[in-house]
């Protein structure tokens, strides 16, 4: 059954096909993505007129192709079949470069993350490594890739025959899943230059050098030669990463939106013991962007040459580690260089890079393993928009080969979700603190009212425990050191605080622990150049109930006209980006602390599949003087 469809999909359509647009969403025009119980139903549906065109038999997604004019309608259809669990569009997302204004001579960025004193230590030569370049292809006959190519040697090239058996053929080198061929030949060239960062030849006389100089380059062109990358191909390259050898995959592109057959392959992937290194995205934003934010991947933010976050990349406790994203030198797709590569898309490979040489500095590691060496020995940077830091190559491979201690970072609390007000006598209500620095052997102890309150769950990454009804603050301890203090919001049985929030082009000050409860420390958004102030945050882990209320509480200061909006992202709409905000409330700029409470009837609409909800605050007219000081805002059952 297996092989026939196999042969399905050596057949399927191959030409660039432009994305189409459903409810403001970009999307394959013919293809769904289909979740089935089991994959007999693959063959049920193919017996059933259905062209099942790839099969991902490891997650049980399958992808149908359809009549364009009946896309919607065969949506539909295959909803309502039996063993069909969820059918999706195959929607579509752009790499994340971002062009740069920089120009430098040499590769400032690999001393600036201290590769070349790895390089005196391992060069992860004890096994070999294969990093999957899933991007838009990769130039192999560039003269620094050549000799790092990855070379299937089961298979015989260009003898259009399966010889390995991994149901593609002549897949030599890689594979191209955004043509069905096994040319993963590069267009665009972002690609080539990720590759380059990642595991360019040393020492070969020519051009430049990538962190892993050594491994080995799996060439897995995603996307079409327009740039986008659907989920059908993203989904097929994963997996083929997965089954064909490769220990780490770099992924600089971001989908800006949640896909559930995206989140399978991913945690197939860290199941099988790959760890998936990805671009946070280029939006200057706190907004979570995917597969970056997804729990199972390591994030990775933009530097500048002041170890500065890149005005433009994206950032948040989402975001696990940051490297140089500006400026950089890498290979190009017509066989040459460039020194102005750049985005997340270039930070993301040279992380890449360093989980190779751990990989191959100590064979027998676990991909937990090096994920905890890159984020535990990075360097904490002043600006925390990073969970972990800058990485630094030469400690993680210390770190790896046991030549110095495991350090573990300093205990924070990033936010803490939900706050639970109101339970019955006796009962505790989980909830999550979530930060960095909790894992064992260290002691997590949570106080309320004197008493200690029961611990679920300790992670590097977050504390579940019961909250119980009556009590007024909480107090988390590690290690005996008190980290956070937080009183009860006068609101609500369960609340959500707002986690995290950004401002483009305004001053702010404070995150959670200045607007988490009614108290008189603030978090303030100074104005923009316009007068105008605008703040967007995240509220994170919310269960959505019928009917919610936004609970509001800020004053403005200064010289001030004009209203105030509170807009939610409607994930009815489309994913975001794609969709659109629902104006809240408009009410006049409050000159004193006020508080408005905003009801939200439907509130599922506005929660992503993740469990967050996105929240703006702006204001519609001039402010000459001012800003906005925000006590709390949260959203409540």
């Amino acid at each position: 059954m297996f092989g026939t469809l196999a042969l399905v999909l050596a057949q399927a359509t191959s030409h660039d096909i432009w994305p189409i647009e459903i409810n403001g969403m970009l999307c394959h025009p013919q293809r769904l993505m289909v979740k089935v119980e089991d994959m007999t139903r693959a063959h049920d549906l193919s017996e059933r007129g259905y062209r099942v065109i790839q099969v991902f038999p490891k997650i049980n997604w399958i992808v149908v192709e359809s009549d364009p004019s009946r896309l919607q309608a065969t949506r539909r259809q295959l909803s309502s079949e039996p063993g069909v669990r969820q059918v999706s569009f195959d929607r579509a997302a752009r790499n994340s470069y971002a062009p740069n204004d920089a120009k430098w001579v040499d590769m400032w960025h690999a001393r600036t993350i201290k590769a070349d004193l790895a390089w005196d230590i391992s060069f992860g030569t004890e096994a070999p490594v294969t990093i999957a370049i899933i991007d838009t292809g990769v130039n192999t006959a560039h003269p620094d890739l050549a000799a790092n190519i990855w070379q299937n040697k089961d298979e015989i090239a260009a003898n259009n025959i399966d010889d390995d058996g991994n149901g593609y053929i002549d897949d030599r080198n890689g594979y191209d899943f955004g043509y069905d061929d096994p040319i993963p030949n590069d267009v665009n060239g972002h690609g080539t230059a990720c590759a380059g960062l990642a595991a360019a030849v040393q020492d070969n006389t020519i051009g430049v050098t990538g962190v892993a100089p050594k491994a080995k380059i799996m060439c897995l062109k995603a996307s079409i030669d327009s740039g986008y990358f659907y989920d059908s191909n993203n989904v097929g390259a994963y997996l083929y990463a997965l089954d064909n050898g490769a220990k780490v995959i770099s992924c600089s592109f971001f989908s800006d939106r949640v896909s559930q057959s995206e989140r399978d392959a991913i945690d197939a992937l860290w199941a099988g013991g790959v760890l998936p290194v990805v671009a946070a995205g280029n939006d200057n934003s706190v907004v979570p962007f995917y597969p970056g934010a997804y729990e199972n991947v390591v994030g990775v933010a933009a530097t500048d040459q002041n170890n500065n976050r890149a005005g433009f990349s994206n950032f948040g406790s989402w975001v696990d580690v940051a490297c140089p994203g500006v400026a950089l030198r890498s290979t190009t797709a017509a066989g040459g260089y460039t020194d102005g590569f750049g985005g997340t898309s270039g930070a993301c490979p040279q992380v890449a890079g360093l989980a190779a040489l751990l990989f191959g500095s100590a064979p027998n590691t676990t991909n937990a393993d090096v994920r905890a060496c890159i984020e535990d020995t990075a360097t904490a940077l002043t600006t925390d928009f990073s969970k972990y830091g800058l990485i630094n190559c030469e400690k993680a491979v210390q770190c790896i080969e046991g030549l110095i201690a495991p350090t573990m970072k300093s205990p924070k609390v990033n936010y803490m979700t939900p706050v639970i007000a109101a339970v019955g006598s006796g009962q505790f209500m989980n909830a999550r603190i979530y930060g960095r620095g909790f894992q064992a052997p260290r002691t997590i102890k949570i106080v309320s009212n004197g008493k200690y309150l029961p611990v679920y769950a300790q992670t590097r990454d977050y504390v579940d425990f019961g909250m119980a009804n009556g009590w007024s603050s909480i107090s988390v301890f590690v290690d005996n050191v008190k980290i956070l203090g937080f009183a009860r919001p006068k609101t609500g049985a369960t609340t959500y605080p707002l986690a995290e929030l950004c401002t483009k082009g305004g001053s702010l000050n404070g995150g959670f622990t200045e607007i988490s409860a009614n108290d008189s420390v603030y978090a303030t958004v100074g104005r923009r150049s316009d007068g105008l102030i605008w703040l967007n945050g995240t509220i994170r882990g919310v269960i959505p109930a019928p009917t919610m209320t936004i609970r509001l509480t800020r004053l403005y200061t200064g010289t001030i006209n004009g209203t105030e909006e509170v807009f939610l992202y409607d994930w009815s709409s489309a994913s975001y980006p794609y969709g659109n905000w629902v104006k809240m409330k408009t009410t006049t700029v409050p000159r004193t602390l006020t508080t408005t409470f905003i009801s939200v009837p439907n509130a599922s609409r506005f929660v992503d599949p993740e469990g967050t909800m996105y929240v703006q605050v702006s204001t519609n007219g001039t402010l000459t003087t001012g800003a906005l000081k925000l006590d709390m805002l949260n959203i409540g059952k």
